[in-house]
């Protein structure tokens, strides 16, 4: 996209901006943007060029451990095939226009890259028993994504952007069967999640530097999550959270369906099932059972807007409280307090209660394996999601600095131990139950 905008600029051949565009991609996310910028201004631009294919080389054979004739391979797929230009999809960038727009429109490429990636990983899937596989795609593959979805952007792709590296592959693929999961690709086959992605529309009250967004049927959460959370959840927590969910399909954690990392990028993405029920028609929750940081600002605080992620504090302001009879009260407190455990065991924190609260809907509608009907006619649906941090040095600072001036029971962060306890306590109190039945669960949980 900077090379379409520069070129435009400068009056450059169509033939170098294709070279321009192939050099920033291949190196996209290490020195490439930053090079470009300086060589813009270089009189000596093609041999420099040159010498970055010459690096752009080094670094896809030790990126991807691929042979020297295959790197030829992928230079030359990257160097005929057209860059997608963003004009084409409603990404323009006009002249003048600013770094926002630029740094948009790179984040919806990307995404469109993560989808595409995606879907091809999910068309005529079949198991593998390795702890990673690296996919590569071919044209033909690509093309043929492109026809089913019916959208030509997509087979103008360079094939380089789109391998993806998938982890423990079997365990993933057993807990989807296992769990009686639908369909991911027939999720991820349609043209509006690209639509969706072009209008830039993601999950409102997603956490910090990360990006949801939910598959056009609302099935599944496509989400974006850092290195460091990919190696907590797949090293530390994956054996116990397997276990937990095959000793008990009650369990209200997030199904996570696949954990990946696209590697061009350098991002990786978990596929995960969607908790809420008609999300555009409920009120949304994410609570933690804490206090300081904990709300969301809106005008009427007595009512809210629909499909926006409010907090622990929202929810206390409205007073509302979860009416389901006390059996089923009681069955679901122990569910979540012995997924609660499994996460306290796995050293993890900072997870919350996802609660969602549909008053609007039909009495054919289908729940999902998070909800179900209260006494007082809602659907409420409630699982457990942010299963990736750990108490590491940056929660502890944290806890550290927010101890100075606040409570420190009502800090999200806190070690594991009492991060358990304390959302163990919360969540009784989200039920409407008499107070006798509530002294009587805190005793057993």
């Amino acid at each position: 996209m900077a090379a379409l905008v520069f070129a435009d600029d400068f009056n450059i051949s169509d033939s170098l901006r294709k070279r321009f565009a192939t050099v920033i991609e291949l190196l996209h996310g290490t020195s490439g943007t930053i090079q470009f910028f300086a060589l813009m201004f270089r009189t000596k631009f093609r041999i420099e060029v040159s010498k970055l294919i010459k690096k752009a080389k080094f670094n896809i054979k030790k990126t991807f451990h691929i042979t020297e004739q295959e790197v030829s391979y992928l230079l030359e797929e990257a160097i005929e095939v057209k860059p997608i230009e963003p004009r084409l999809y409603s990404l323009t960038i006009a002249k003048g226009g600013t770094f926002a727009d630029i740094f948009e429109g790179l984040t919806k490429n990307s995404l469109i890259t993560i989808f595409t990636s995606l879907s091809l990983k999910y068309m005529n899937e079949k198991p593998c028993n390795s702890q990673s596989k690296t996919h590569f795609f071919t044209k033909n593959k690509l093309s043929r994504l492109a026809k089913e979805l019916d959208l030509g952007i997509i087979g103008r792709i360079p094939i380089f952007q789109v391998p993806i590296e998938e982890y423990f592959p079997s365990v993933f693929y057993q807990l989807r069967v296992e769990s009686s999961c639908e369909s991911i690709y027939d999720s991820l086959i349609n043209p509006l999640n690209y639509y969706k992605i072009i209008n830039f529309i993601s999950e409102k009250g997603g956490r910090s530097g990360s990006f949801v967004f939910s598959t056009f049927d609302e099935k599944f959460i496509i989400k974006t999550i850092t290195s460091n959370e990919a190696k907590v959840f797949l090293f530390k927590l994956l054996d116990g959270y397997i276990e937990r969910i095959k000793l008990c399909p009650q369990s209200r954690l997030a199904r996570i369906y696949g954990v990946f990392k696209v590697l061009p990028l350098k991002q990786y993405v978990i596929i995960m099932e969607n908790i809420l029920h008609s999300k555009d028609k409920s009120y949304i929750f994410d609570l933690k059972g804490s206090k300081v940081d904990r709300e969301v600002k809106f005008d009427d605080t007595l009512c809210p807007p629909k499909g926006v992620i409010l907090k622990d504090l929202n929810f206390q302001q409205l007073g509302y409280k979860l009416a389901i009879c006390q059996d089923k009260a009681e069955h679901l407190i122990k569910n979540l307090s012995d997924d609660f455990y499994v996460l306290k065991e796995a050293g993890i924190m900072d997870y919350s209660i996802l609660l969602g609260v549909c008053d609007e809907f039909s009495d054919d509608e289908k729940l999902n394996r998070y909800s179900e009907k209260t006494l007082t006619g809602e659907i409420i649906s409630l699982g457990i999601i942010d299963l990736f941090q750990e108490y590491n040095l940056s929660k502890v600072s944290e806890t550290a600095v927010k101890s100075v001036f606040n409570k420190k029971s009502e800090i999200s962060s806190t070690n594991p131990q009492v991060y358990y306890e304390r959302i163990c306590k919360f969540v009784i109190s989200i039920f409407s139950l008499s107070k006798k039945f509530q002294l009587i669960l805190s005793d057993t949980v």
